[in-house]
């Protein structure tokens, strides 16, 4: 004996299935959700007589529920509610409290066929995927989504950065927030567009990806006009010409800038998981490359990754030693321990340090911070593996 609430909830998942498709049209009708009726003999009880009673009447005030009615050979004529019986989309919207919403999503899935009156393709992609920009943008919205995306689809490789769109009411702030909608509806206008990150498929211009540089030597500062701290595009850290011997790669901001005494070195800073950036600097590949990050098993799954893009990189400070040179008080706890049980790419002493640390040798799913351990320790450890 299915009860109103749990009929709802049930209405509830089809109405998040189906929505899309109602919205173009789709769909047969009535949709019917079945109640359960009992049977004689599951009344029969004194319990299941007080539930059928309670069902009853919960089901009395309904709209739309149809009714048979049998006569049992020992509890006499009954009225069964059998089905709930939905019209079609604007009562499964009403019963659901959604009527305000189904109405503004028609309306606006119309403005868009309107606008884009053969693009069939596009309208079943903004029903099914974009039910809740259509029905909950606030006014205007919509206006200028299809402003943006006439704009785009007419500038196809503009190289605009977000903020130079000539359409009024938008910045950069809400353009990353309609990407998801604008990047899917240009994949339908413009298919091969291009890429899928949104600005690619846009032809506009990406804010470029930088990361944090230290010169942590004089004479090298010197060819920079002594600059000693810098957060450099990639593409321009590609072309950056100076007698680097050594790069040393870290995880942490603080650590980086503290590192001094490290001739011909240049230190790279917090890029955390996105070291694959050192693939787009070719010079990488023809110098030492040291990194260090934290010891945990993320860390380890990094420096996995990085060897990816530079296989010669070697590790440093990331080892049993260096745990073992803290006192316990500062070794911390990751919040989630790396899932893979091997990483390939890790030599034979990292992979059975990591297979140490996932399985509980130093404690459970311990995490030392790099800028936890003592920084006199530290730095003599670093001079002494990357000096000439």
């Amino acid at each position: 004996m299915l009860l109103p609430a749990a009929a709802l909830a049930e209405l509830e998942r089809r109405w998040r299935r189906r929505r899309g498709q109602w919205l173009l049209g789709e769909g047969s009708w009535p949709e019917l959700i079945a109640l359960n009726e009992p049977s004689q003999s599951l009344v029969e009880s004194e319990d299941g007589f007080r539930k059928f009673g309670h069902w009853l009447k919960a089901w009395q005030p309904v709209e739309g529920v149809t009714i048979r009615n049998v006569t049992w050979s020992r509890l006499g004529p009954q009225a069964l509610p059998t089905h709930w019986r939905l019209s079609d989309a604007s009562a499964v919207a009403a019963a659901l409290g959604q009527t305000v919403r189904w109405q503004r999503a028609l309306a606006a899935l119309e403005r868009f066929q309107r606008a884009w009156p053969d693009a069939g393709d596009l309208h079943v992609r903004l029903a099914n995927a974009h039910f809740d920009m259509l029905g909950d943008a606030p006014e205007g919205e919509l206006e200028r989504v299809i402003g943006v995306l006439r704009w785009l689809e007419m500038n196809p490789s503009s190289g605009l950065y977000p903020r130079q769109i000539p359409v009024s009411g938008i910045d950069s702030k809400w353009l990353t927030g309609r990407a998801r909608i604008l990047g899917d509806a240009l994949a339908v206008l413009r298919p091969g567009s291009g890429g899928s990150r949104f600005a690619e498929r846009a032809g506009l211009r990406e804010l470029p990806d930088r990361v944090r540089m230290r010169v942590p030597d004089a004479a090298l500062a010197a060819h920079l006009g002594g600059l000693d701290d810098l957060a450099v595009p990639i593409e321009q850290l590609a072309r950056l010409e100076i007698p680097v011997r050594r790069v040393l790669i870290v995880e942490n901001l603080q650590t980086g800038l503290a590192c001094e005494g490290l001739p011909g070195t240049l230190v790279l800073m917090a890029k955390g998981y996105a070291v694959q950036y050192s693939s787009r600097v070719p010079w990488l590949a023809s110098l030492p490359v040291f990194y260090w990050g934290d010891i945990d098993t993320h860390g380890l799954a990094i420096l996995d990754r990085l060897r990816a893009h530079l296989p010669h990189v070697v590790s440093v400070l990331m080892d049993e030693q260096a745990l073992l040179s803290c006192p316990p008080d500062r070794v911390g706890v990751e919040d989630v321990v790396h899932q893979a049980a091997t990483l390939p790419r890790l030599t034979a002493d990292e992979a059975a340090f990591y297979v140490q640390l996932r399985s509980g040798r130093y404690g459970a799913s311990i995490r030392l911070e790099q800028e936890r351990i003592d920084w006199n320790y530290a730095i003599a450890r670093l001079r002494a593996e990357l000096a000439d």
